[in-house]
């Protein structure tokens, strides 16, 4: 027998104890509906508040947020919702807001347990179990009920609302807790993907928190990566006596063991917390003591705009650990996404046992879990993404955001000297399947600035790269309390900092050979490698983000429209760029046979010392220029030099993990380059100007003092990782940096560029 309960009483102490599993941003949808003549059904799951819609209409008479229908129905109307998951009901809230004359004047509810497909689901199925007996509803307001034991005893998954006899229901709500995850009674092999313990969708729950000013915590939960700043748990700013800090306590689906944590700071932009830390606690029955001990899993860590940041365990937790509540502390405030802590649901006794040997998950980079060992090089699809402290300007006349000096060259590595080439390792394992590398050794590239930067091709979308660090302890061998793996897709570049031990360059490569950039600023340095315990770094089997692959670059110069009689200036036809036919203007990096002198190419900067310049490495996410059109003829208006330094540019690859991070760039794109030697008068000189095709797959140095038109993209954006050296930061423009032509009247050339 179902119950009436008070809504302030729900409200304030029953509701944030259960699921709202019917909501849709659980997964929960409408799979039939007997009729919703004047307002979608569809309405009656959305999360948010029904909102009053008086006044307005629409071809079928006023418009209501809520579901709708027809008026003389003689019996009931009906809808059928598809849960996400099966669940244990405790509650429902019937809500008639804003229909007040046209609201149901009665409601029931009935449950089922289907699986399989839904499609023959109908009102008249014989298995349907009355949860609500038909019960009187009033206009305008909430109705809760509490439905007894029918509805808690078993694992319901599909849902009946019957209106009786027709009418209006701005909102359906029931809440339950789902059936938690069958328990391991030991731990499985670690190629068993894990689930997220702490999911509402397994029965995850909020115990408490410190505060809750602008959003709740229990959407730190839910699944996805929500639609904006609403929904998600935001403090209050910091005020006076109330400490340092915010914190959050969850109760995981189950006791388990925990692998790695992911905390979601998704559109938070500028609220997300400096910093977080995480614990964990093991606690039998359902009350949290209050002196209850806390073990650190994570400790504290910075955290970034707008991204989701995965965070491994201390090594000093053994990995058999069994924990039941999570807690995790913001400083000082702000607001985060989501927080998923990744595992397998067991027993806490007896303690299953595991092989001795050390297991590293490998974790999807990024910028702020890197930070100890180095600098992460990418794109962002928003400026606002990039990480705190790095300016990010819009510059080549509006279509490219420049992230600068992401990683940056001490005075002592440029002078003896920063170089460029090409290299390329092979990995023979499957993404798709994960996989477990075996590591014996670590190196350490003899205290220098070293950089990997992948080069683009279409071909690298599902590829990645296993990247394992540990900092130098106090004698200058590995920590293997630092160890950390992480896993860079082809569009992600690392640069390590001087006396980061690493493993990355042998038996790497996910899937196929493939060219890579290494900037490294002492060629002659052997690293340095020692033997360490052997260890397994665990691949988890992610999946690439889809995409359509669409070649861009052409084979050949392709054909251009003939210019107008009366146009006296000279028409090029860029050409495919070799080391040789741009040899005059700079260099080219690529896995080639026609690259002299081994492939090395130096970086150079003349600036005098005391310009302050810094030799960094910066990354632009460069867009197709309007105007720029295939097929078509490209008004050469622009040209600047950098007098004081040389500038490499390297297409940087495309990938991404579906769900995780950023997003890939669309498949394709190329470089027009468009160059000319400096003249006699000290402008270009246009008998030398000339203009090259560079596919992803190739970089490019400008020697210094090379005229050249700013970056032109074609076709899709890239991203381009650019080594230069400049006064200016990127808070500030500084003249000597570069110097910029421009032709207002008469162009300076005109390029037939070619077609695909």
């Amino acid at each position: 027998m179902a119950t009436s309960i008070p809504v302030e009483v729900f409200d304030s102490t029953i509701k944030f104890s259960y699921t709202e599993i019917s909501s849709s941003i659980l997964g929960s949808r409408i799979i039939a509906c007997s009729d919703d003549f004047f307002a979608p059904c569809d309405n009656l799951i959305k999360p948010s508040p029904s909102v009053s819609l008086k006044g307005q209409f629409g071809p079928n008479g006023a418009l209501y947020d809520g579901w709708e229908s027809r008026r003389h129905n003689p019996a009931y109307d009906w809808v059928i919702i598809r849960l996400p998951t099966s669940s244990h009901l405790h509650y429902v809230d019937i809500d008639t807001s804003h229909f007040n004359g046209n609201e149901a004047p009665f409601a029931a509810v009935y449950a089922l347990r289907h699986e399989g497909s839904t499609e023959r689901l109908s009102d008249e199925d014989k298995r349907w179990r009355e949860l609500l007996t038909p019960t009187e509803l009033g206009p305008d307001r909430r109705h809760i009920f509490q439905l007894g034991k029918e509805g808690e005893e078993e694992g319901w998954n599909i849902l009946k609302v019957h209106m009786i006899p027709d009418g209006g229901m701005a909102r359906f709500r029931a809440y339950g807790r789902p059936i938690p995850p069958a328990l391991y009674s030991s731990i499985p092999p670690l190629d068993t993907p894990p689930i997220d313990l702490l999911s509402a969708l397994v029965s995850g729950r909020i115990i408490s928190c410190s505060d809750a000013k602008f959003s709740p915590p229990q959407n730190l939960i839910l699944p996805g990566r929500g639609h904006d700043m609403s929904d998600g748990w935001e403090t209050r700013r910091s005020q006076v006596n109330r400490g340092k800090k915010e914190w959050v306590i969850l109760q995981m689906a189950a006791t388990g063991v925990i692998r790695w944590f992911e905390v979601d700071t998704a559109f938070h932009p500028g609220n997300y917390p400096k910093e977080c830390m995480i614990e964990a606690c093991l606690v039998e029955g359902k009350i949290l003591p209050i002196n209850t001990s806390w073990t650190t899993l994570v400790r504290r860590q910075p955290l970034g705009p707008h991204r989701q940041h995965f965070f491994d365990l201390e090594r000093s937790i053994p990995s058999n650990a069994v924990f039941s509540h999570v807690r995790l502390s913001t400083y000082p405030d702000g607001g985060l996404k989501r927080l998923r802590a990744y595992g397998y649901p067991i027993a806490p006794s007896p303690p299953p046992l595991l092989s001795p040997k050390l297991n590293v998950p490998a974790l999807p980079l990024t910028v702020e879990a890197f930070k100890p060992y180095g600098a992460v090089l990418q794109g962002f699809s928003l400026p606002t993404s990039a990480p705190k402290g790095i300016n990010v300007t819009i510059g080549n006349q509006g279509t490219a955001s420049k992230c600068h000096r992401m990683a940056i060259f001490s005075e002592e590595e440029v002078k003896k000297g920063v170089t460029v080439r090409a290299v390329s390792s092979l990995f023979v394992s499957a993404a798709e399947k994960g996989a477990a590398v075996n590591v014996t050794h670590l190196e350490n590239r003899c205290g220098s600035t070293t950089a990997f930067i992948p080069m683009g091709s279409d071909d690298l979308r599902d590829s990645a790269q296993v990247v394992v660090v540990a900092n130098s302890k106090t004698d200058g061998t590995p920590d293997m309390r630092s160890l950390r793996a992480f896993l860079a897709t082809a569009a992600q570049g690392v640069a390590f900092s001087p006396g980061t031990w690493c493993e990355y360059s042998s038996g790497c490569w996910w899937t196929q050979l493939i060219g890579r950039s290494t900037i490294d600023h002492c060629q002659r340095c052997k690293p340095r490698s020692v033997v360490v315990d052997s260890f397994t770094v665990q691949i988890p089997p992610y999946s690439a983000s889809p995409s359509t692959i669409t070649s861009s670059t052409p084979s050949s110069s392709g054909p251009a429209p003939v210019p107008k009689d009366d146009d006296k200036t000279a028409l090029l036809h860029p050409e495919r760029m070799t080391s040789t036919n741009f040899a005059r203007f700079g260099h080219v990096i690529h896995l080639n046979p026609d690259v002299s002198g081994g492939g090395v190419v130096p970086v150079v900067s003349n600036y005098p010392l005391e310009a302050g310049a810094k030799m960094a490495i910066s990354v632009s996410r460069s867009t197709p220029k309007v105007g720029l059109v295939r097929g078509k003829i490209f008004d050469v208006r622009l040209m600047e030099r950098h007098p004081y330094n040389s500038q490499v540019f390297i297409p940087m690859g495309k990938a991404g993990w579906e769900g995780m991070g950023e997003e890939a760039l669309p498949s394709g794109g190329s470089f027009l380059v468009i160059v000319a030697l400096n003249g006699k008068d000290d402008r270009p000189d246009p008998k030398t100007l000339s203009a090259f095709i560079m596919p992803p797959d190739t970089g490019l140095s400008y020697s210094a003092g090379v005229w050249h038109h700013p970056v032109l993209v074609m076709d899709n954006p890239l991203n381009l990782a650019c080594i230069e050296t400049q006064v200016s930061d990127g808070r500030q423009s500084d003249d000597r940096d570069c110097e910029l032509l421009e032709w207002t009247e008469e162009v300076f050339g005109r390029v037939a560029v070619p077609s695909l």
